[in-house]
Parts: structure tokens; C-alpha cells; sequence
């Protein structure tokens, strides 16, 4: 990237580079700042199950989860794997508001339900491997035009000022 950035993201787990695909992949020139490689972000010491989808539809948080399950689904993706489990809680009764849109949602008869255990409901949700998941995005980020620079930020002013003078001087560039 030789031109300034139009955005600066702070973060290389997942959060960051989700956020940097997205906005480079709609066409911004994106600086990923971060303080440490993706591999070792706390995602990258993270497991990830994506569900349940508890939220009331309309929520914001339903949409975005509704997007993160539409997008695994949608082909094999590297580090994501789709795994039939049983959600359990001890009080009988305890099924959350919404679950039944879980894919894969099935009440479990007292017959099914692990000893104990007054409520249980069948599942399928991805489980992440997040340093595969991780190399992943970060290669996709690359491939979408995006770079990263391991430098910790002190503050969002220091941000804005990396924003303002972006440079191509030696020490920009890419995670290792």
C-alpha cells in the first residue's frame, strides 16, 4: 500500500481482521495496527462456537450472528467445522428465548438428556479452530490489498496521526 490509509483498524484478531476484509474488500485502503501478530491476539488462544442465537429477531446481534452462520454455511472455509452438540441446563423448563432457529434445534426427551440435566436441546453449530481461522483471515485481508503493521497504539490520536502520514518507510508492512 503505498497510498495513505483510508482506515486504520486496531486489532489483528478476529475482530479486526473481519473488520479489515470487509472494508478492504469494499474497496478502502485499510492499515491493520496491531501489537502483536494475529497468531498471538487472545482469538488466536480462543475456542469459537458461533451459537446459539439467542437475540429477539431485529436485533442487531441476531443479524450479525444470522451473517456469521449464513457465511460458514455458504462453502468450507479453512479451521471451521460444523459439529452436531447438546445444549443442557439443570432446571427443567430452561429452553432460551429463540433457540428453536438454532440450526439443527431439536428438544431432547428425558430419555436423551444427560443424567441431571431437567432441560436439553440438540445443535448444529460451527466450531472454530481459531489459528487456522485466523491465517485464514489474515491471508484474505492480504489478498484484498490490506497490510498490517505489529506496533502497539498508545492512544486513538496516535491512530489518526498514523492515519494522516502513512508512510512506506522501512518497519511498515506486513504480519509475519
Amino acid at each position: 500500500m503505498t497510498a495513505r490509509p483510508d482506515v486504520v483498524v486496531l486489532g489483528a484478531g478476529v475482530s479486526g481482521l473481519s473488520t479489515g476484509i470487509r472494508l478492504a474488500e469494499s474497496g478502502a485502503r485499510v492499515l491493520v495496527r496491531t501489537a502483536a501478530p494475529p497468531a498471538q491476539t487472545t482469538s488466536a488462544l480462543a475456542g469459537a462456537m458461533v451459537g446459539p442465537n439467542l437475540s429477539p429477531p431485529g436485533d442487531p446481534q441476531r443479524a450479525w450472528t444470522d451473517e456469521t452462520l449464513r457465511m460458514f454455511g455458504d462453502e468450507p472455509m479453512p479451521g471451521v467445522a460444523w459439529r452436531d452438540g447438546t445444549l443442557a441446563a439443570r432446571p427443567a423448563g430452561a429452553t432460551p428465548p429463540f433457540a428453536e432457529q438454532t440450526p439443527g434445534f431439536r428438544p431432547l426427551g428425558e430419555d436423551e438428556r444427560p443424567a441431571g440435566f431437567g432441560t436439553a436441546f440438540a445443535v448444529r453449530l460451527p466450531l472454530v479452530d481459531m489459528p487456522v481461522y485466523l491465517a485464514y483471515l489474515l491471508q484474505r485481508f492480504r489478498d484484498a490489498g490490506g497490510e498490517v503493521r505489529v506496533a502497539p497504539v498508545g492512544s486513538l490520536d496516535e491512530a489518526a496521526t498514523v492515519a494522516r502520514s502513512w508512510s512506506t518507510a522501512p518497519g511498515w508492512g506486513r504480519a509475519r
